[in-house]
């Protein structure tokens, strides 16, 4: 056999190798205490933010049942900046206004999330872009200079780095 046949013989009946499965009934959270996660939301669509953040909620809440504490952030930037404004009004999501059918319910899923203690971040420079006044932002959110500082940091000191777009 040639050499160059037998090495890739070699690389394929290593891929075909099975992949050890985890153990049926083993518990994957086990020995976890707590659970890191920056969540960096961008989506813009209404629903689908509303589904997302719910779903966030609903995550921390199911960690707590099993005994593990959910240590979350959640850093808006990009469209998702909408649903932290007190109106679309002279913003560039003024466009947007009639698309929104209740910017209020957004808004109280994000404040559940800020009371249940999870901090609620929107990014200064997405604000900017989207000519978003720092008095227009909702008293429950906190402004961050650059919200993609803050995904580094967090992630240089163990926390999931979690799209929500």
């Amino acid at each position: 056999m040639k050499p160059t046949a037998i090495a890739a013989f070699l690389v394929l009946a290593t891929l075909a190798q099975p992949v050890p499965a985890r153990a049926e009934g083993a518990d994957i959270f086990k020995g976890v205490a707590t659970a890191k996660t920056a969540w960096d939301v961008t989506v813009g669509d209404e629903k689908k933010f509303n589904d997302r953040m719910d779903l966030i909620r609903e995550t921390a809440e199911s960690l707590k049942k099993r005994g593990i504490q959910p240590d979350f952030m959640v850093l808006i930037r990009g469209p998702a900046t909408k649903f932290v404004t007190k109106t679309l009004d002279a913003t560039n999501f003024e466009k947007e206004k009639d698309k929104i059918k209740n910017m209020a319910g957004a808004q109280a899923t994000l404040k559940k999330l800020k009371d249940s203690g999870v901090p609620v971040e929107v990014c200064a420079v997405a604000m900017g872009v989207q000519k978003v006044a720092k008095d227009n932002v909702q008293p429950f959110v906190a402004i961050a200079d650059n919200v993609w500082e803050n995904l580094i940091v967090l992630q240089n000191k163990g926390y999931a780095y979690m799209p929500v777009d």
